[in-house]
C-alpha cells in the first residue's frame, strides 16, 4: 500500500478475525508492540486475538465451557495416541503418522493442558526413538517433531520452570 508515494507492507492480521476480542500484535518474546512494527514482512512478531474474560480460542469464539471441552478432546485423543504408539510397530509410515497426528493436535497451543503437553512430549520421544532404532532416514519425521515442540513451546507448559528444560 502507498501513500503520497511512499510505500509499505500491510500491518499484520488475526487469522479469520477476533470475534468478540481485538487483534494485538507480539515479538517473539511474546511482548506487546506496537501494531506499526509488526507489518507482514517481518518475521519478528505474530498477530494474535486477545480475548476478554470469559472468552477462549484462537478467535475468541469459545465461552469457558466450550472451552473445556475443547481441551478435554484434545487430551483425550493424545492419551489415546499415546498408548497407541506404544504397541506401534517401529516402521516409517507408523511413526510419520505418530508424528503427524501429534503436530496436528498441538497446532491450537492455547489449547492445550499439561497433562496434554506431557503425553505429546511422550508420543514425540517415542516417535523419534522408533526412527533411530530401524535406522530410516526420518527427516519428515523429524520436520513433524519440530512443528510439535515449536507448538509445545509456544503453549508455555512445555518447560520446567526451574530447570527449563521440556517437561
Amino acid at each position: 500500500r502507498c501513500v503520497g508515494g511512499t510505500c509499505a507492507l500491510p500491518i499484520k492480521t488475526c487469522d479469520g478475525g477476533c470475534g468478540l476480542g481485538s487483534c494485538v500484535h507480539y515479538n517473539q518474546l511474546d511482548e506487546l508492540l506496537k501494531s506499526s512494527l509488526c507489518d507482514e514482512g517481518n518475521t519478528w512478531c505474530t498477530a494474535k486475538c486477545k480475548c476478554p474474560s470469559g472468552r477462549y480460542g484462537s478467535s475468541c469464539e469459545y465461552d469457558e465451557e466450550d472451552w473445556a471441552t475443547q481441551q478435554s478432546l484434545r487430551a483425550s485423543i493424545l492419551s489415546a495416541l499415546l498408548e497407541t504408539s506404544k504397541s506401534m510397530d517401529a516402521n516409517q509410515e507408523s511413526t510419520n503418522l505418530q508424528a503427524a497426528t501429534c503436530a496436528s493436535i498441538t497446532s491450537n497451543p492455547e489449547a492445550l493442558t499439561e497433562s496434554s503437553v506431557a503425553a505429546s512430549v511422550d508420543i514425540l520421544f517415542l516417535a523419534l526413538n522408533a526412527s533411530a532404532s530401524v535406522g530410516f532416514d526420518g527427516d519428515d519425521t523429524k520436520n513433524l517433531v519440530s512443528t510439535s515442540v515449536n507448538n509445545l513451546i509456544q503453549s508455555g507448559l512445555a518447560d520446567d520452570s526451574d530447570t527449563g528444560k521440556l517437561i
